[in-house]
């Protein structure tokens, strides 16, 4: 009897916190144009771009100079996601955008859900409060896209994001893009993007449809 009255309880809180985030999210996209939990409501949807290091951030800045190209292909306003002390990927944002750019209203900065040698028993607890940062990220500007591209950066965004959408308080689509270098198999965050079904994924080599046959094929792309 007790248990079941704790998962009442739990139940009725869980509907209670969704009902208060839903009004909230009606009331912001009441105020502002751009944010709509509603798909088609606003002149023009946010896309999150998702930006790691190194490589990661070559391709994507090559992926977006296609799309500024041609600016008919990507209808969006972009919002820009760099893990914390990734200076480099900064810098080239600047570069991309313009000096006139006014960085911190462009830019979130999330925590890495793991940085590189640190110890395996400590990576959950950053994993989450990457993610809580992620929920925070996604919610504010209900995006109508996350664009990644490989780091593990993005992997807290793209759960967040299925999360909200899941929940209807988002209409964000997922689109992940798989590094060039990847011609036989994905990469871990691609493999867990493909079997958890978090959203579509383009890769740039035909050998990779064979073993994974949901994912898409438009040839190369960076």
């Amino acid at each position: 009897m007790t248990s079941a009255i704790a998962i009442l309880a739990a139940v009725l809180l869980a509907a209670s916190a969704w009902l208060v985030l839903r009004t909230y999210a009606g009331y912001l996209a009441a105020s502002d144009p751009e944010r709509s939990i509603v798909p088609g409501l606003g002149p023009r949807g946010r896309m999150l771009v998702v930006h790691g290091s190194g490589g990661h951030t070559f391709e994507m800045m090559q992926l977006l100079h296609t799309l500024t190209v041609d600016p008919d292909a990507c209808p969006y306003t972009r919002i820009f996601v760099v893990a914390r002390g990734d200076a480099g990927s900064l810098a080239k944002l600047a570069q991309l955008e313009g000096s006139d750019v006014d960085i911190p209203s462009r830019i979130h900065l999330i925590p890495r859900a793991r940085r590189v040698g640190q110890p395996l028993w400590s990576a959950p607890v950053t994993t989450a409060i990457a993610f809580a940062h992620a929920l925070r990220i996604v919610y504010a500007e209900a995006p109508r896209l996350v664009l990644c591209n490989g780091p593990g950066t993005c992997l807290p965004l793209c759960l967040a994001a299925a999360l909200l959408r899941m929940a209807g308080l988002v209409p964000t689509r997922i689109l992940f893009v798989e590094s060039i270098a990847r011609v036989h198999t994905l990469s871990l965050t691609g493999k867990l993007i493909y079997h958890l079904r978090l959203g579509e994924l383009l890769v740039q080599w035909p050998s990779l449809l064979i073993r994974y046959p949901r994912a898409r094929h438009h040839g190369i792309l960076v």
